[in-house]
């Protein structure tokens, strides 16, 4: 076993099994903002924490691997990193999904199988030591994030390439080597061996996720929420996963073609790893649940969406817009239109399946994921609400729908060059 490394064996859970929740939250924007209140709060929390502090790597056993099917591409063992919450604060709970894209070809899954995308035997034990970043939303930082930083905490690499939906019961033999698609059962996995660090007696629980861990949470959110208990306060909060069907600059769907062909039982085998509601009103072109504005609308969790409607992936991967808007003179006039019609097609999906939400905060900002850094966490606001508020608006009760203007106009955008994390 690799020092600092936990595994961890958990036999079958009661998934209905927890204690009664403490109840919804009472949170208010006055006090939220108040600086007395917020001195109290941090007294009571206690010492600041570094965001890294206290994660540990915990690999799903063989057991349970073999019992749920779960493995990485290259078939090593699944895992993530667990901080424990701190004394009644445990029974509240953050789980995130790492981002990192998809591979959509054999050689292209081959490739990544050998990166920490593919591979737990390359991930540190500790977290500090890794390109992942666990501030903003997840940060352990008291000063920063005062209603959840002893939360317990679980950060989830990433090592499927298919945002968990692949169940394909054979390993795929590409060039002499073995992958193995089994997004779906590595959810599996995880989701029991944290019910034996005790998740299955949380009152609170957060699922989020970001870029293809953003697309998992609009996905699986459903799926997640049977592994906790049925009395808990869930939340889904996808960031920067709301992915458009959209037509590039060339006026092809390139996007959804990309995951149409992956989809099927020659590579990902993803039909059994995909909400069934969405399959059965899609048997013949289930690749369309791949879409987080379809899969939600089938989805009996309301996710908050988070997203910037001048995303930058979006405009280079799907869109391809092929100019740079921060630099001016880049963009032609006809690119930055369609720029604008990006954001308004983002506009239009939002507001197509808003009552499958519980509310959003689309920006502006020219970037991908929003929730990664202490600076984008505080700092964005859209209509005078800082991401952080709107938020606590949701423990709280509370929908905020919150849209931004067009491209450039939020001042409390990160400049171009600022580094956004990796989570």
């Amino acid at each position: 076993m690799t020092a600092g490394v936990v595994t961890i064996q958990v036999g079958s859970r009661d998934l209905s099994m927890g204690k009664e929740p403490i109840g919804p939250y009472k949170l208010h924007e006055k006090a939220l903002l108040s600086g007395m209140l917020l001195l109290i709060a941090l007294a009571l929390l206690g010492p600041a924490r570094a965001a890294g502090d206290g994660f540990r790597l915990v690999l799903v056993s063989n057991e349970t691997a073999t019992r749920t099917g779960a493995a990485c591409l290259d078939g090593s063992l699944p895992g993530f990193y667990y901080r424990p919450g701190v004394g009644a604060l445990a029974h509240k709970w953050r789980v995130h999904l790492r981002g990192g894209g998809w591979c959509f070809s054999a050689a292209d899954c081959l490739a990544r199988s050998k990166t920490e995308l593919g591979t737990s035997t390359v991930w540190p034990a500790r977290i500090e030591d890794t390109t992942n970043s666990p501030f903003g939303l997840m940060t352990n930082e008291s000063t920063v994030n005062p209603v959840m930083a002893n939360w317990s905490t679980v950060f989830v690499p990433y090592c499927d390439g298919t945002s968990y939906t692949s169940k394909r019961a054979s390993p795929l033999l590409v060039s002499g080597q073995s992958l193995w698609f089994r997004g779906r059962q590595n959810l599996d996995a995880l989701f029991v061996t944290l019910q034996g660090l005790g998740l299955n007696q949380a009152d609170t629980v957060i699922l989020t996720g970001t870029s293809a861990g953003g697309l998992a949470t609009y996905l699986h959110a459903d799926h997640v929420r049977a592994y906790v208990p049925q009395a808990a306060q869930y939340y889904a909060v996808p960031d920067a996963g709301l992915f458009l069907n959209h037509t590039n600059m060339a006026g092809r769907y390139a996007y959804g073609e990309q995951f149409q062909n992956a989809y099927g039982p020659n590579l990902w085998d993803s039909a059994g790893g995909i909400p069934e509601a969405c399959l059965a009103a899609h048997p013949t072109d289930g690749y369309k649940c791949l879409i987080a504005a379809t899969a939600v609308q089938y989805s009996r969790t309301r996710p908050f969406v988070v997203n910037s409607m001048a995303d930058t992936y979006q405009i280079g991967a799907i869109l391809g817009l092929g100019c740079d808007p921060s630099r001016s003179g880049s963009c032609s006039t006809t690119q930055l239109r369609a720029l604008q019609a990006y954001r308004q097609d983002m506009i239009d999906t939002a507001t197509a399946i808003k009552q499958y939400t519980s509310g959003w905060f689309l920006t502006s900002c020219l970037q991908h994921e929003e929730t990664c850094t202490d600076r984008d966490w505080a700092g964005i606001d859209v209509a005078g609400t800082p991401m952080q508020t709107a938020f606590y608006h949701l423990l709280s009760g509370q929908s905020s729908y919150l849209t931004d203007g067009p491209y450039p106009s939020n001042p409390t955008c990160a400049p171009p060059g600022t580094r956004h994390g990796s989570c």
